[in-house]
């Protein structure tokens, strides 16, 4: 999909439910009105007529990791298969994205034969590669170009699409523009969306979110670093829309002037995360620590949590740091919600912020892509479409391919251990990020019990929780407070708050010990000192009492651009957790501490209204102050609303979008999210209505509530299932 497609009208078109159109039958375009996002705007535009090509069995819009594999897994199949890609050739991340290595990932399959193959081009370039699992970029890129041709793929470079072409609630094809500017339409049978951003999902009308659900939080992007000729480096370059051709730009812009004494800069912008399908099942962080089995497994991926950016999900914010996992991918993650006749495959998969780290990795991705194709292929075959497919059939074919491995045989689940055999488990992975201390290759297959007893219903489990505090000591007694914590119990809370108390009550603030394994700068991998881990638990009970300890925080925090750098520290940790906590809470006892926080000149003002910010970590600042001003919002104070309407001007669009989302949560409408005309509009309704009443947040806009399954909330007595003992 083209960068900006977003500020774009989505174009609809009509064509026959068999996609049956003769060459050249125009297709009427219809375009759709669709609210700017940010400053862009929209005028309506007459109908216009495209020429339409002959039917494909099977289009797939997008040529990079998931999109090159699908096209050639479809051709194998025997599909007539059209492949559309705007860049100048196939591989996406892995090619022209620069990120010319695999970190994770299951490589069998479907990507042990890409990595042959690109194996066999250094080979005949005379190339060296680079290592275990890295590449040349050019010879990755030739070897999948060379594939796609053997296969007979009809392969359209420079070639993006800008419209959906529907019949009623079915995908049909897309409207594409080539080299030169010339607009046609495509159609087939099977549309694969493999943009990496579900852009055709988009237009098409099924339900989709950017990053976090309701943050925006996104993992950083990166314009590949060319240090010299041939030799690219993968970077960590903060926030990036690449559905805004503004904020892609600008991307690109603070990209190169982060670095300009470099031999180039890569030819295109990567994210690890845009935008998300919102498919017919969401996959959560909780789904891969359960190990929740799916009998319509397509893949199965495995990584660390390989988060580079802002968790939002409760786990990790509470010190559990996941192991090494395989993930089972359902069908229906990449089925769209109301459209038929799509297939979403690649990093749009449906998959919440949380659990993307472990589902991303490239290899897993080509396996991915691979195994959609054949699913595509098959809808042709059987002259069915993605929503009815058999998925038993696909499935058998998966397993023949190798895209299946033997574990992912239906079986049963593995049932949470009894509660004291759970309990002597969780001794064994005290401190909590000791689930994560792993090899690269090895992979984590017991249960998770931390998280087994926090989600277990029963009355039972809290009284034997209660009197395994009662005997424990050190870390394990804390451990078993914040689980009682987490199940709405106040001797977990009593303890906590004890125990913080005594610990901040020092000179300085504690800072991480943890050896936590692939850390990066804050606040990558959520590596936190041991006692904000503690301070994030306490904040579910939303005990006013934690208010002294944030003023305590308050006092001993030394905020500059340096100590937030720092990732012993824990800075950004510590403003963080006195905000989230804050906002949840939503006491107006809590403003003295929020203001004085805020009033620090690292954290005040951080917007930035125009130009171009080349230093990524001055960004991160800029989300701590929208976390401030969120929690000064929900405490009742009209400085808190004021903050987060000057980020509607950000350039940032991933900073403008929170503020609009948490803006129009707390009032309960939409004044407009474009600076100018609807930041005034804001201030009117400020001005008119006057700052929305102190309140705790409410559950459903809560950031953990996305990766929790439904009827748990974190703090609260959970309601027992009928049977419970």
């Amino acid at each position: 999909g083209a960068p900006g497609g977003e500020s774009a009208t989505a174009t609809l078109g009509a064509c026959p439910s068999g996609g049956g159109l003769a060459r050249h039958r125009p297709v009427v375009l219809e375009h759709r009105d669709t609210p700017p996002r940010g400053a862009g705007a929209t005028e309506p535009v007459a109908d216009e007529e495209l020429p339409c090509e002959a039917p494909f069995d099977v289009l797939v819009v997008g040529g990079g990791t998931s999109g090159a594999s699908a096209a050639l897994a479809a051709a194998a199949e025997g599909a007539r298969t059209l492949l559309v890609e705007h860049g100048p050739g196939p591989g996406g991340t892995g090619t022209y994205g620069g990120v010319a290595s695999y970190w994770f990932g299951r490589r069998a399959a479907h990507a042990a034969r890409v990595q042959d193959a690109t194996r066999r081009a250094h080979r005949e370039l005379g190339l060296r590669r680079g290592g275990v699992g890295a590449w040349n970029i050019e010879a990755k890129s030739l070897a999948l170009h060379d594939a796609l041709t053997r296969r007979g793929v009809d392969v359209r470079y420079g070639t993006r699409a800008f419209g959906v072409l529907t019949d009623g609630g079915r995908v049909c094809g897309a409207a594409v523009a080539g080299p030169g500017g010339r607009a046609y339409a495509v159609t087939a049978a099977v549309v694969v969306d493999a943009t990496g951003e579900a852009d055709l999902a988009a237009w098409g009308g099924a339900p989709v979110v950017h990053g976090a659900a309701s943050t925006h939080t996104l993992m950083w992007s990166s314009l590949a670093r060319f240090e010299a000729p041939g030799t690219a480096r993968n970077n960590f370059g903060g926030l990036a829309d690449l559905t805004d051709g503004v904020d892609a730009t600008r991307a690109v812009l603070a990209a190169r002037r982060r670095s300009p004494d470099l031999h180039d800069h890569g030819a295109q912008p990567v994210t690890r995360e845009g935008r998300h399908l919102v498919g017919q099942t969401v996959l959560t962080l909780t789904d891969q620590l359960t190990q929740r089995r799916w009998p319509d497994a397509v893949g199965v991926h495995f990584s660390n949590h390989d988060l580079k950016g802002k968790g939002e999900a409760l786990w990790p914010q509470l010190g559990l740091i996941p192991p090494n996992l395989e993930a089972e991918v359902p069908y229906r993650a990449l089925l769209p919600r109301g459209l038929d006749g799509l297939l979403v495959t690649g990093k749009a998969l449906s998959a919440t912020h949380d659990a993307l780290p472990a589902l991303r990795m490239q290899a897993d991705l080509e396996n991915l892509g691979a195994a959609t194709g054949i699913a595509a292929a098959l809808c042709v075959r059987e002259r069915t479409t993605p929503q009815r497919l058999n998925v038993r059939a696909l499935r058998r074919r998966l397993f023949d391919e190798g895209l299946l491995p033997p574990a992912a045989a239906p079986r049963a689940a593995t049932e949470p251990a009894p509660v004291g055999e759970a309990l002597r488990d969780l001794a064994a992975h005290v401190p909590l990020h000791r689930y994560s201390d792993m090899g690269r290759r090895e992979v984590f297959h017991g249960r998770v019990s931390f998280v087994d007893l926090a989600l277990d219903p029963r009355p039972s489990t809290t009284r034997a929780l209660r009197d395994a505090l009662s005997a424990a000591e050190g870390p394990l007694r804390l451990v078993i407070a914040q689980i009682l914590v987490c199940r709405g119990d106040t001797t977990g809370t009593e303890e906590l708050l004890g125990h913080l108390t005594t610990e901040l009550s020092g000179a300085s603030l504690p800072v991480r010990d943890a050896g936590i394994r692939e850390v990066q700068l804050p606040p990558d991998q959520s590596a936190m000192p041991g006692a904000v881990y503690l301070l994030n638990t306490l904040a579910l009970a939303r005990d006013p009492r934690a208010v002294a300890l944030w003023e305590r925080v308050e006092r001993l925090l030394r905020i500059d651009d340096g100590t937030l750098r720092d990732p012993v520290a824990g800075t950004f940790f510590w403003v963080e957790a006195v905000a989230a906590g804050a906002e949840r809470l939503g006491d107006p006892a809590a403003l003295p501490v929020l203001r004085a926080l805020h009033r620090r000149p690292a954290l005040h003002a951080q917007w930035r209204h125009r130009g171009v910010e080349p230093d990524d970590f001055q960004e991160r600042r800029a989300m701590l102050e929208l976390a401030l001003a969120r929690a000064r919002a929900q405490c009742g104070d009209a400085e808190g609303v004021r903050t987060l309407v000057a980020y509607l001007g950000d350039v940032r669009a991933p900073l403008a979008a929170q503020a609009h989302t948490r803006l129009r949560l707390r009032f309960g409408l939409d004044a407009g999210q474009a600076p100018g005309r609807d930041a005034r509009a804001w201030e009117r309704l400020l001005a008119e209505r006057g700052t929305p009443g102190a309140c705790p947040l409410p559950w459903e806009h809560d950031p953990h509530r996305a990766d929790l399954p439904e009827g748990f909330v974190p703090g609260r007595r959970q309601a027992e299932r009928v049977g419970s003992a």
